[in-house]
């Protein structure tokens, strides 16, 4: 028996997992033909991931399903018969992070697959178990790998919408305020975002000789770097958990100074600040003077999408919380 996850549970293996699979395989309605609800499989779940929630989504060949409460039943979809499975314990398998994307993406709005999307080309995942609430881990995927998903399965179910954000997602950021961060800066007007383009996240950055002996280091890693005709700004994020140690904050102090000492303009940014619209538009416009941008025209309908972009939710509960899809479970969905 195989148990297939669909992207509505396999969103919740993606965020925790520490590592991708080393294995992956391809699978299609034949190999989920065999899947039989019980309690003995919802228990077997719960003990080898226990981060999903109840109701499960699974992915099922032909045939009906009696209908259990721990399981919501999904047909396999043909266009999938293209996509990257991972097995993640015996008889287990989920979706690649590119497809699980995918598969989410007709739930979402444009602001909240952006988040998701830069969040499984995060270097962090979600860790209950530290005391911040997250630990570090390499990419899980790329840009790349879900424009190449697009490419082969050019009419799955949500490729348009990831397609449409897939400009806008790129890896490097720790936490979820700086996937955040990163969008209000990146974006184009248009997406509610302040335009400033190209927008690097956790880049290296060799400081001058003068810097180096400020900073105490050779290597620097600015939570946003910018640049303008004029000059160059470095965005921090201050999260007020982190910045209650001391070393800490000297560190970060010391960061700063060599930053300037090197011609940075250097911006840091409390939570309130940053989920504050009003203050992040004067940040903005004080970035481009300084930076020698042009000012941003100021439209009604750039304005709409600025309130949304500020709006949005910057959790992932929705996905630990079984809701998402709750009312596409037992008659099927075809992807």
């Amino acid at each position: 028996m195989k148990v297939v996850l669909h992207p509505f549970s396999a969103i919740c293996y993606w965020l925790t997992v520490e590592a991708l699979p080393a294995a992956s395989v391809q699978l299609d309605g034949r190999h989920a033909k065999g899947f039989a609800p019980s309690r003995g499989v919802a228990d077997y779940l719960r003990a080898v991931c226990p981060a999903l929630s109840f109701p499960v989504h699974v992915l099922v060949g032909s045939g009906r399903r009696t209908a259990r409460a721990d399981f919501c039943f999904h047909r396999f979809p043909v266009a999938w018969q293209k996509v990257v499975f991972y097995p993640v314990a015996s008889g287990v398998y989920v979706p690649s992070p590119a497809a699980t994307l995918v598969g989410i993406a007709p739930l979402l709005g444009f602001e909240d697959l952006c988040f998701l999307a830069n969040t499984l080309c995060g270097c962090f995942r979600l860790d209950p178990v530290s005391p911040s609430g997250l630990a570090s881990r390499e990419p899980l995927s790329v840009p790349a790998s879900v424009g190449e998903l697009l490419a082969n399965n050019p009419r799955i179910r949500g490729g348009r919408s990831c397609a449409g954000v897939l400009p806008f997602v790129s890896g490097g950021a720790d936490s979820p305020p700086e996937v955040f961060m990163k969008m209000v800066f990146s974006l184009p007007a248009h997406r509610g975002g302040l335009a400033f383009g190209d927008v690097q996240a956790n880049r290296d950055y060799h400081p001058s000789p003068r810097g180096k002996s400020i900073a105490g280091r050779n290597v620097l890693r600015p939570d946003l770097l910018i640049a303008g005709p004029k000059g160059k700004a470095a965005i921090e994020y201050d999260s007020d958990a982190v910045h209650l140690v001391s070393s800490q904050a000297v560190r970060d102090e010391s960061k700063r100074l060599a930053l300037e000492a090197d011609g940075f303009k250097v911006v840091s940014l409390r939570p309130s600040q940053l989920g504050n619209r009003l203050y992040m538009e004067k940040v903005g416009a004080e970035l481009r003077r300084n930076l020698g941008l042009r000012p941003l025209a100021r439209m009604d309908d750039f304005l709409e999408a600025r309130i949304r972009l500020f709006q949005m939710s910057r959790t992932y509960a929705r996905y630990f919380d079984g809701t998402l899809g709750e009312n596409r479970g037992a008659s099927g969905l075809t992807l």
